[in-house]
């Protein structure tokens, strides 16, 4: 009796173990593409949108937070229309998990923090222009944007050549060192990266970060 009992206990283990994992996915309930409000997505298709705030590619098993983006590690069904979704997460190099329940209407549309967003459809006249992707008003976005591992070893040589800036401004070594220090921000820009934002209140809180819509740049040809 008591082996019986102990077969009984065993199965109805598998059982929910089972109902557990097939309850759970690691891939997004909705279709690929860029999720905006009507007044964003309007800007989008005409390329004046600053950031892309929430899209999904690759089959619904990547998702892009503005700078980041994330691999889905578990979705998992709530209930009718609502999931809970744990995501890691990369952001300029800086990993971490990501928690937050995603509502989905037909459409599709989605709520995200509260907000409704639909798909953003682009217009057939420039459909074969618009990507997800942030666009910058003041420059194209770069073909090629640097990792934080490329951006790193070009900062290196850009505070090399900024300290031998610092010399007199008559000294042939200090123009040199000048120009070159020109040079690299040059290429750091091109690859999409910058120094320094609108919003810092002085020089001394400038950094080297992936280029937005309040970033500064130096070189604009």
């Amino acid at each position: 009796m008591l082996k019986l009992l102990r077969r009984a206990l065993g199965a109805m283990s598998l059982v929910f173990v089972g109902l557990g994992s097939a309850a759970a996915e690691n891939r997004m309930p909705i279709e690929d593409g860029v999720y905006l409000t009507k007044e964003h997505c309007d800007l989008f298709n005409k390329q004046e949108l600053e950031l892309v705030q929430f899209s999904v590619s690759k089959n619904g098993s990547e998702i892009s937070f503005g700078e980041g983006y994330c691999v889905p590690a578990v979705v998992k069904k709530v209930r009718e229309g609502r999931f809970h979704i744990t995501a890691d997460c990369d952001e300029m190099g800086e990993l971490y998990t990501h928690s937050f329940f995603l509502d989905v209407k037909p459409g599709p549309v989605v709520i995200l923090d509260g907000e409704e967003k639909p798909i953003c459809r682009p217009q057939k006249s420039v459909e074969k222009t618009v990507t997800p992707v942030a666009v910058p008003r003041t420059k194209p976005f770069p073909k090629k944007v640097f990792s934080k591992k490329e951006a790193q070893v070009l900062i290196r040589q850009w505070l090399k050549e900024y300290e031998g800036c610092q010399g007199s401004g008559d000294d042939p070594k200090t123009l040199k060192a000048c120009q070159r220090r020109g040079e690299v921000i040059t290429k750091l820009e091109a690859g999409g990266w910058c120094y320094g934002k609108e919003t810092d209140s002085s020089r001394s809180e400038y950094d080297w970060h992936l280029c937005g819509h309040n970033s500064l740049r130096h070189n604009l040809n």
